[in-house]
């Protein structure tokens, strides 16, 4: 079989030093967009290019020789499906592994729980509900991997009992997200959504459309994992003061951040916006509710990019109604998809239908990282 192309290359050097794309291109010399049409096969990469790649490989111990010979000779047999659509590098990876039969979500001519019945293993992505039904029809399947940071449609415990393994890609989208999260607080600061839909309908209202600036305004981010820390980092550039709640960060790591740690409490009477970057725990779910509403800020805004659960519905909509609190950005909801929200009848709530994580740079990502 050939020599592994320079796109294979760099998806297993990648995966090795744990690099998302940007900071492989970084470290390149080149533009993240190029390095996707690399990987995917497209385009002849500059000379110069190549040998820092090299370089780079040298001086990581980064070889591909077992990887060339693995393609002449017959590995571990394994059958994975991938119940949902990846990426082509995704797809690239899988493909470079020698002895892996791999079905893709349009390979299913009998259904997935057909094509599970002599699987090892599964990828899913949000869709496809792994319960312990699904499981059933899988008795020789010994991980469930999910593309994305949460595992909510996963049926953890009973793939315990079942002696399945259970992983997921955290941090894979982080930036994705991080950079929604930004762009929510603008749209909110700005009134974006309504300017553009003035416009739309042949209005100009400027006078009704003054906004403010984030500058000098304090964010609270509650949750300092990789998303939160990714937050942090972005905003520090529009001068926000910033501020965060984590019980599992310490005020070292949080103090290199340029984060002040704070406690909850703090946060919640402290911040201008407020971002949510925490995942879904008995402690955590309705964290935002009645009486922490109460305890904020007259005029605070909220964006919520992480699980619709953490906040209580009912009493949100209320302080948004009665202006305690100035607006909302939510691309997750309890139930999704979310086709009845109480919150569409409301002009200062901003609504996406859970996208934070939908850039092709994410897809890729955390497609590698499973």
């Amino acid at each position: 079989m050939a020599e592994l192309s320079f796109g294979e290359k760099l998806l297993i050097a990648r995966k090795q030093l744990d690099l998302f794309q940007y900071e492989m291109a970084e470290r390149l010399g080149v533009h993240a967009n190029s390095l996707t049409k690399y990987e995917r096969g497209e385009g002849k990469p500059h000379g110069a290019v190549v040998r820092m790649f090299e370089i780079l490989c040298e001086q990581h111990g980064i070889r591909f020789d077992e990887y060339e010979a693995g393609q002449k000779r017959k590995g571990e047999k394994m059958k994975i499906v991938l119940a949902e659509k990846v990426s082509p590098a995704t797809l690239a990876v899988f493909a470079a592994e020698p002895g892996w039969e791999v079905l893709t979500h349009d390979q299913l001519p009998d259904g997935l729980p057909a094509a599970l019945a002599d699987a090892d293993a599964l990828v899913v992505r949000s869709a496809v509900q792994a319960d312990d039904a699904l499981m059933a029809h899988a008795p020789k399947l010994r991980v469930i991997g999910r593309a994305g940071v949460g595992v909510d449609n996963i049926d953890a415990a009973a793939a315990t009992r079942r002696g399945i393994v259970v992983m997921n890609t955290p941090g894979a989208n982080a930036v994705a997200v991080a950079e929604l999260t930004i762009a929510l607080m603008l749209a909110l600061a700005r009134k974006l959504p309504a300017a553009n839909a003035t416009m739309h309908a042949g209005k100009w209202e400027k006078k009704s459309l003054q906004g403010m600036e984030l500058r000098g305004k304090t964010l609270g981010i509650l949750g300092l994992g990789r998303i939160g820390l990714e937050v942090a980092k972005r905003a520090k550039g529009f001068g926000l003061e910033i501020i965060g709640s984590d019980p599992f960060v310490s005020a070292a790591v949080a103090r290199e951040a340029g984060i002040k740690l704070v406690t909850l409490e703090e946060l919640i009477a402290g911040s201008d916006y407020i971002s949510l970057h925490v995942g879904l725990t008995p402690q955590t779910t309705g964290v935002i509710n009645a009486k922490s509403l109460a305890a904020m800020k007259k005029g605070v805004r909220i964006v919520n990019c992480a699980r619709g659960e953490l906040i209580d519905d009912a009493a949100l909509v209320e302080a948004l109604k009665s202006g305690q609190v100035a607006g909302a950005a939510l691309d997750v909801f309890a139930v999704e998809p979310a086709k009845n929200t109480p919150y569409a009848e409301l002009d200062n709530v901003i609504l996406t239908p859970h996208i934070a994580g939908s850039t092709g740079e994410a897809q890729e990502a955390v497609g590698i990282q499973i």
